[in-house]
């Protein structure tokens, strides 16, 4: 479950959030790309695992993942290397690009992290990448079935989800397909 908010609500108010999926014992991701500014959490690293801090001690039984930056934004990887992600009962990943890029950006994320290696790690977003201009259908016959092959043979990686651009929604009014 991806608990999402823009800006930066306070730890206790996401806790409250989490609660019906902490009795269900869920995976809870905790916010999402912290340091793209459209999300508004307005700070580094430092900041986003002060707080992922924070909602863990007002929830030390959560199964709380910290929530993957956008390795769009430069220094991304400061996410990754930070002391903070130790606290994080799993962490997420957000990866775009040809094959090779996606696997360095999870090869990085899996390398890095700072002392608590075995760590379960969720490939929450994959996909060619915002802009991109690809043929959709060799990309995903070069890419798909190779990098879930490859994060199979990796200790670490429990999933990898395919994010779409655009999708309807019922309540948005719009059509279209991923």
């Amino acid at each position: 479950v991806r608990i999402y908010f823009k800006g930066r609500p306070s730890p206790a108010e996401i806790v409250v959030k989490a609660q019906p999926f902490i009795a269900q014992d869920r995976r809870i991701v905790l916010g999402n790309e912290p340091n793209l500014p459209q999300e508004g959490f307005h700070g580094d690293a430092n900041d986003y695992w002060d707080w992922f801090k924070e909602c863990c001690q007002l929830a030390p039984d959560a199964d709380f993942y910290s929530a993957a930056p956008s390795p769009g934004v430069p220094g991304w990887e400061k996410y990754y290397e930070h002391p903070g992600a130790n606290f994080a009962y799993g962490r997420t990943v957000h990866a775009y690009g040809s094959l090779q890029q996606i696997k360095d950006i999870c090869w990085l994320a899996l390398t890095s992290l700072p002392s608590r290696k075995g760590c379960p790690i969720w490939l929450t977003e994959y996909n060619w990448g915002a802009g991109n201009q690809v043929d959709v259908t060799a990309w995903a016959e070069a890419t798909i079935r190779p990098l879930h092959e490859w994060l199979e043979s990796l200790w670490g990686y429990e999933s990898a989800i395919f994010f779409a651009f655009k999708w309807p929604h019922p309540d948005s009014g719009q059509g279209g397909t991923p």
